[in-house]
């Protein structure tokens, strides 16, 4: 063999080895990307898995707010319709039960007024003045006094704790014809409304206890009202008004003193209204 064709040999053997390396090395290098991709892929199947969740999620919320904002309506609008029907009702002569259960025994005491004072909360049950002493023998006589608005209510409330609540009720009524600008006038409305619940006549109660929460909504009667406008719609059996009643007293009193009361009596409501009524 000659030198020339050794040498050609020799070139020829090295390119190979050279390209066999070069061959691996490329190969090496596509494995790699190739592996990086579906490491890639495999995130954003994850990623687009977590966000699908995530806002399957969110659905979810959003329509539990939307049904509790419907229920809420609800129970606001059947509150609204029930007060519109009463009081349709009471404008219609005859159309109530004019029949008066029979009243607590004489000195039965009325609903206590709440801690914290309100105007006129220390008048309720103070004895009303005696009445104007008759002229001794050869004076003129002088016209008695006109009564003044605590004379009148204490009048009217000493009627309501004698039991006769009908003729409270009537005291009341022209205590607010002369006085509904008084301090007391929001609770003259409140015992307007006790005495028809004394009664047992809970649809009047509705109304006039509703009376007290519109005309006076700062006074110190209107979570009792609340309250005992739960109660009457308990008493001609619908569940729901009282529910939305407790839940507003809740909501606007959340730490008052009929709080807890309101609590316990929700918290039978709540096993007792069927489940369309809380939907």
């Amino acid at each position: 063999m000659t030198t020339s064709r050794i040498y050609y040999t020799l070139i020829m053997l090295v390119l190979a080895a050279l390209s066999s390396g070069c061959t691996a090395g490329i190969q090496g290098k596509v494995d790699t990307q190739e592996e990086a991709i579906r490491e890639m892929r495999d995130s954003i199947t994850t990623l687009r898995k977590s966000q699908a969740d995530l806002a399957s999620e969110i659905d979810e919320i959003k329509q539990g707010l939307q049904t509790m904002q419907g229920t809420i309506e609800h129970n606001s609008m059947k509150t609204e319709r029930a007060l519109a029907t009463l009081k349709q009702r009471e404008e219609q002569p005859g159309a109530l039960t004019n029949q008066v259960q029979p009243a607590g025994p004489p000195g039965t005491p009325a609903t206590p007024v709440p801690a914290g004072g309100a105007p006129g909360a220390g008048t309720e049950g103070v004895a009303a003045p005696a009445p104007y002493p008759p002229p001794l023998p050869g004076q003129t006589p002088q016209p008695p006094p006109q009564p003044t608005a605590e004379w009148t209510y204490a009048e009217a409330y000493n009627t309501f704790k004698a039991g006769r609540y009908e003729a409270a009720r009537e005291q009341f009524k022209k205590f607010l014809q002369l006085y509904k600008t008084s301090d007391l006038a929001d609770n003259a409305q409140f015992w307007i409304g006790e005495s028809y619940f004394k009664e047992k006549k809970h649809e009047e109660a509705i109304i006039a206890f509703e009376e007290l929460i519109k005309n006076y909504p700062k006074g110190n009667k209107v979570a009792e009202a609340y309250y005992k406008q739960a109660l009457s719609f308990i008493a001609i059996n619908d569940p729901a008004a009282a529910k939305a009643r407790l839940e507003m007293l809740l909501n606007e009193y959340p730490s008052g003193d009929f709080a807890g009361a309101a609590k316990q009596k929700l918290q039978e409501l709540q096993q007792q209204v069927p489940a369309e009524e809380q939907q």
